[in-house]
């Protein structure tokens, strides 16, 4: 028996251009003045329809101030945004331990007695604000570093914390017309730098590497309450909040934003044609020659907003009180017929879809936090690496920069080598040419449990659930070298820990940086910054646990 089988077979015409470029498509050909009418005509420009554009828009709505702010997990405290601005709050590190505040008074006596320039003044500050003395468990938790400082200024520094604070309280005793205007002088000049150390309370987290704190708005309907948990960045903008709930204490006290008419400007985007298809554009506008591949999607993505949608933007300059919460109820446009058109909300018509400056959970709001706009930053003073390195299975601390003996902000990568505890000849490497084996030579086979890593390389070891979580803790290699921390940073993590969600699998970067800002009353803030950025992946140490090595001698 057999089957008919039947092949069906065509041709297809593709059409192909030479051109692959846009300016056939974007030219408009005029042939003359006749024709060019009779085109207008034809599209409907010359009936007059639908060819109103906004004059005014009347916009109204309420702005509640941020009144509130709660960091770490301290008592929530009233806050005005007259006095700070916000990121002097919340991202100044917290107070140090005793011992390094007692080394950040004795630094600023120092500054002091230089300002003053005036031994006798100083001896008599000497003599009635004491330098707290350590207690000796204090005293061995001191790093040589520290403790030749102390060694070298004992008898010369006094407790220059004491000092300032009891010219604040105005408990300062006198000690005469002249000397008094001498030490007003010096602290008045010093007060910027006694301000960035008095973080009674911080938002900065140790176990957690990261900043977390709240901040409680006024609102019309009760006050609402946004907050931070841990943001990644230097910047502290809209986009770091999220709304958790309400916040009892904010209170209600907000202004009504508008009411009153406001010009409307239409947005002219440099490059885009003419609004009236059939308006001829300047002589430097040549849409012709723009070179777009087919390919290039974010070029004719913008390229067709410049088209279709450049004159459908307008602008409403409306002035809302720096960091406030604003939410526009209402916006009506009159445009040049005389008609009014309410325009709906974005999100609203989006469907709840709409997200573009939205924070988190508060749809229909924006929110202008109270930061300083321009920051001046000084050198970075610290800089501490935390990532993971899975060949070894454990975690990296690796302290890249800090302070040498002398507070200067140094790379350790420069000064720093691998240590070696090591004796006897150098092992023998690929690189290193080996010699034949005699009857005078001897090859000698040595087991390490761990190779030697750099003094600024520090391992985190899990600890057993606490608290139901894993945490990291400072732990050795196995070599038996003493754990000597060189950063602030480095010795905060040894004290708390780390906890094990702290560390993502691209590993994460601590900075502390001094920063300075102006207020929006001129007032000037100075202050020393945490830092938490993203870091650079798996950290790989080439550490190989329990090894031979082959020493030739």
């Amino acid at each position: 028996m057999t089957a008919n089988v039947t092949f069906t077979s065509w041709a297809r015409l593709e059409p192909v251009t030479h051109d692959h470029t846009l300016a056939a498509g974007l030219h408009a050909d005029i042939a003359d003045p006749a024709w060019f009418l009779a085109r207008q005509w034809q599209l409907g420009e010359l009936q007059g329809d639908d060819a109103a554009s906004p004059v005014t828009v009347t916009v109204k709505g309420a702005a509640g101030l941020t009144t509130r702010v709660q960091l770490g997990t301290a008592t929530e405290e009233a806050y005005s945004t007259r006095t700070a601005p916000l990121d002097v709050l919340v991202k100044a590190e917290p107070a140090p331990d005793p011992a390094r505040l007692s080394l950040t008074s004795a630094e600023l006596s120092l500054m002091i007695i230089e300002e003053l320039n005036d031994l006798t003044i100083s001896g008599e500050l000497s003599r009635r604000y004491k330098l707290p003395v350590f207690t000796a468990e204090q005293q061995a938790a001191l790093d040589p570093a520290t403790s030749a400082f102390f060694e070298a200024v004992s008898g010369i520094v006094f407790d220059g914390l004491a000092v300032v604070r009891a010219y604040i309280d105005k408990t300062f005793a006198a000690l005469g017309a002249t000397e008094d205007k001498k030490v007003s002088d010096a602290i008045e000049t010093l007060r910027p730098h006694y301000d960035a150390v008095q973080s009674a309370s911080s938002a900065w987290s140790s176990p957690t590497a990261g900043s977390s704190f709240s901040v409680g708005v006024a609102s019309p309907g009760g006050g609402i309450e946004l907050a931070v948990r841990h943001p990644i960045g230097a910047e502290l903008g809209w986009w770091s909040f999220d709304r958790v709930g309400s916040s009892a204490n904010a209170g209600q006290k907000f202004q009504n934003l508008g009411g009153e008419p406001l010009p409307a400007t239409k947005i002219r985007i440099p490059g885009a044609p003419a609004d009236r298809y059939w308006e001829l554009e300047d002589g430097s506008i040549d849409l012709g020659a723009v070179a777009v591949a087919p390919s290039e999607l974010a070029h004719l993505v913008v390229l067709e907003y410049l088209l279709v949608h450049g004159n459908d933007m307008i602008v409403v300059p409306l002035t809302i009180p720096y960091g406030s919460r604003a939410v526009i109820s209402r916006v009506t446009v009159t445009d040049t017929f005389g008609d009014t058109v309410d325009v709906e909300s974005a999100v609203t018509v989006s469907g709840g879809t709409f997200r573009m400056w939205e924070v988190s959970g508060d749809p229909g709001a924006l929110y202008a936090p109270p930061v300083s706009m321009h920051t001046s930053l000084g050198p970075v003073l610290e800089e501490v690496v935390i990532a993971r390195d899975e060949q070894a299975n454990v975690g990296w601390m690796v302290e890249e920069r800090g302070g040498d003996p002398a507070g200067t902000p140094t790379e350790f990568r420069r000064t720093v080598t691998t240590a070696s505890t090591a004796t006897g000849p150098a092992p023998v490497t690929p690189t290193t040419p080996r010699e034949p084996l005699g009857s005078d030579s001897e090859v000698v086979w040595k087991w390490l449990l761990a190779p030697e890593v750099p003094e600024t390389w520090h391992p985190l070891l899990p600890d057993g659930p606490a608290g139901g979580a894993t945490r990291l803790v400072v732990g050795t290699t196995g070599t038996g070298r003493q754990i000597r921390m060189r950063t602030e940073l480095g010795r905060e993590v040894e004290r708390t820990g780390l906890g094990l969600s702290a560390v993502p699998p691209e590993g994460i970067r601590l900075r502390r940086v001094a920063q300075v800002a102006r207020w929006i009353d001129g007032s000037r803030h100075r202050w020393v910054a945490r830092e938490l950025l993203s870091g650079q992946g798996d950290l790989g140490s080439g550490m190989i646990f329990d090894a031979i090595e082959i020493q030739q001698r």
